[in-house]
């Protein structure tokens, strides 16, 4: 027995489980955001978003049968209908219980899916969420929903009623009671419970048929039924009993429901959670609600309490038809088989590439006449149509960056409250689109940078004050589409990264002499901090150390083709901006020859190709450069730094013009010379075999149409690489 009580046995089936996940994991989210708002302002619009959102977590939770989740959510309820009627205020005292509470409530989303007891102490925030609703001396809101009359009830038994009430179910109060000279009032009371079992099914029995077979009553019966008759035909049965009484019987909580919230809308919005009764999981309507920015369509200011969402005004009709209609138009679908999807769409991309080359020598062969010029036409339509199929599948696996900003606020108000500082968030482009796979792999990189920022970027209130600054900081986290990209930027206006502590660090550990470190610009020394346990803090937290671990940050953005770039300014503030591409499976690449081998740079990374005889190459600190757009262009030859004794045997294509391929990264821009540009193509990412390992330069292969391997080159990691290789003596 013992080891069975470590496990849940849920009533839910396992194809219910990734909805009632993703349920579970926006209703948390819509908490902990509107937590975050109540710290910095009471808002009786958020507090309805919040109460709403507890209300239906309460529910799911009691739907499968985690009570101890559905008693912790109510108990927030609870405290939110507080909050709602004035009685409690949501300082940040309030805000750190709440938080306590959500936390907990994360653990116990875990066991729904792991079905293993966590053994969170759930006791210990309940006490907290007490203290709060009774610790003040002025009366506070009783809990409603826990209580029947004078007959408390169990969190099982309250959820069970709330199902049957949105389930639109006749839900009956009763109280009877028999005069103190009755003969046998025991057997009246019994008679009373039978006869109300027989009218349908009974939830609450006070006192219970135990109770009453021992004679333990004080001639009073409660009951609250789920009837199958109406209230009149239910008060006719109990009526038959011999020697009873009827004190009331009536709709259980009809008047509480019409006053739990401030309109009479609410009610509806109440009834309207789909939760039905044989435990089938449903997602309440979304129409209800229409969204109004507060500050802007693209701006939203987040105290370091959290973030200001926009407020959601309930609609005064129900949803028409239509909409009903169009809502059952969506499907929810996996993302295993999104990603299969996404897969067989790149096997169709490769067989479009083979076929245009098929295509291409029967054409040079045949010319256009007959069959030829028939599947010129359909190699066109062919190409058309995949086109649309891989955007399409692309939009499919794109999400709101608001999925990976929501989770911030959080973030910034514990680091904030731990270092003692004060924090305004402003954050741009929730709405910008991302592939789920990029924000998933993105989050930790970001939750590093925002902590470097508010540990060791914004400055305390007394310092800021003594700067001339107010002593709030600001931290701006924006999002936006850039030439094919995406581009997250996190600014603050804290003090900035004195570029000559950086200097200093790196003469003292040993990296530069003193006169190389001099001859750094500013921008080479602050990008120092990119360097592995190298930190322009006197002081390092267990949150951050400007600078400690953004070697593990630049390293992870640049294994998704990205990079991230620094610019500070003293006593102003620091930009980080880390650039991704849209998506990893499928990009447009230029092909290129080096030797015998086919290249494919990404597109996102090329400014413009031309030809190396039309330029004039000069030497700069025994580097080849050209003259390029009135700067100076350095030059990697790609055929020396892919040079390899095996590349040298074998027949070599014969090179008439090389070429320039002009790539960026970050603030850097290179020349990379190739032997021939063989065109624009759309191709499929494959990562390299475990077997081959890293190699600097490359992140992946493609298949060409011909059959023949292309391989990928990682434009960040190929400068880098360069770099390393030149401060050497390489390419010499």
């Amino acid at each position: 027995m013992e080891e069975e009580s470590k496990f849940f046995d849920f009533d839910l089936e396992e194809d219910e489980l990734d909805i009632l996940m993703e349920d579970v994991n926006e209703l948390l989210q819509d908490l902990e955001t509107g937590i975050l708002q109540l710290e910095e302002k009471a808002d009786v619009e958020v507090i309805g978003v919040i109460f709403r959102s507890a209300h239906t977590l309460k529910a799911l939770a009691g739907t499968i049968g985690h009570y101890q989740m559905a008693e912790l959510t109510h108990a927030m309820e609870n405290l939110f209908e507080a909050m709602r009627d004035g009685v409690i205020k949501p300082t940040a005292e309030v805000a750190d219980d709440l938080l306590d509470a959500l936390d907990t409530l994360k653990i116990q989303r875990d066991e729904i899916f792991t079905r293993e007891r966590s053994g969170v102490d759930v006791d210990t925030i309940l006490e907290q969420i007490h203290d709060l609703m009774h610790g003040e001396k002025k009366p506070v809101v009783q809990e409603k929903e826990v209580s029947g009359g004078d007959h408390p009830l169990t969190s099982e038994q309250v959820v069970q009623i709330e199902q049957y009430l949105q389930a639109r179910r006749v839900v009956l109060e009763a109280k009877v009671f028999v005069a103190p000279n009755t003969f046998a009032p025991a057997a009246r009371l019994s008679q009373a419970a039978m006869a109300a079992m027989d009218a349908g099914t009974v939830i609450v029995q006070d006192p219970t048929m135990d109770d009453l077979a021992n004679i333990k009553h004080d001639n009073k019966l409660y009951l609250i039924v789920v009837a199958d008759e109406e209230l009149e035909d239910v008060k006719k049965i109990l009526e038959e009993v011999v020697d009873l009484t009827i004190d009331y019987i009536r709709p259980y909580r009809e008047e509480e429901i019409e006053s739990r919230f401030e309109d009479d809308e609410d009610e509806e919005e109440f009834e309207d959670e789909e939760i039905d009764t044989l435990g089938q999981i449903s997602i309440p309507d979304t129409e209800y609600f229409t969204e109004t920015p507060v500050v802007s369509p693209s701006q939203k200011v987040v105290p370091v309490s959290g973030k200001t969402t926009p407020s959601r005004t309930k609609s005064k009709r129900r949803p028409s038809r239509d909409a009903k209609i169009a809502k059952d138009k969506t499907v929810r679908i996996s993302v295993e088989r999104l990603d299969n999807l996404m897969n067989l769409v790149g096997e169709l991309v490769t067989d479009r590439n083979r076929l245009v080359q098929v295509e291409s020598v029967l054409r040079a062969q045949y010319g256009k006449e007959g069959d030829i010029s028939q599947l010129t036409e359909m190699t066109t339509h062919f190409g058309r149509v995949i086109d649309q199929l891989q955007e399409e599948v692309m939009r499919a696996r794109m999400l709101p960056i608001a999925h990976l900003f929501d989770k911030v606020p959080r973030v910034v108000r514990d680091v904030a409250r731990a270092v003692g500082k004060q924090v305004r968030m402003v954050v741009e482009g929730e709405a910008t689109e991302l592939d789920r796979s990029l924000i998933e792999v993105i989050n930790d990189p970001l939750v590093h940078l925002i902590r470097n920022a508010v540990d060791h970027g914004i400055e305390t209130p007394e310092d800021r004050i003594d700067s001339g600054k107010e002593p709030t900081g600001i931290l701006c986290l924006s999002a936006d589409h850039v030439e094919g990209q995406i581009q997250i930027t996190i600014q603050d206006d804290g003090k900035g990264i004195d570029p000559n502590t950086i200097r200093n660090v790196v003469v003292k550990k040993g990296i530069l002499t003193e006169e190389e470190a001099n001859q750094l610009d500013d921008e080479d020394a602050i990008d120092f901090i990119f360097r592995p346990n190298l930190s322009s803090s006197d002081t390092v937290t267990e949150y951050s150390g400007r600078g400690v671990g953004l070697d593990v940050v630049r390293t992870s953005i640049e294994q998704l083709s990205g990079s991230v770039v620094v610019e500070s300014q003293i006593g102003v503030g620091t930009i980080f901006s880390v650039t991704l591409p849209l998506t990893l499976a499928i990009v447009d690449a230029m092909l290129v020859k080096v030797r015998n081998t086919v290249y494919a740079i990404p597109l996102s990374s090329i400014i413009e190709s031309l030809y190396l005889s039309e330029v004039t190459i000069s030497t700069v600190r025994k580097q080849p450069t050209i003259r390029w757009r009135d700067s100076i262009l350095p030059l990697l030859d790609l055929r020396k730094f892919f040079d390899h004794p095996r590349m040298k045997h074998g027949k070599v294509d014969i090179v008439v013009k090389p070429a320039v391929v002009t790539v960026t990264w970050g603030k850097l821009k290179v020349g990379l010379v190739v032997d021939k540009i063989i065109g624009n193509q759309g191709i499929v990412v494959k990562s390299l075999s475990p077997v081959i390992g890293e190699i600097p330069g490359l992140s992946g292969a493609a298949i060409l149409g011909d059959g023949s391997i292309c391989l990928i080159l990682d434009i960040p990691g190929l400068i880098n690489s360069a770099l390393q290789f030149r401060k050497q003596g390489g390419f010499a």
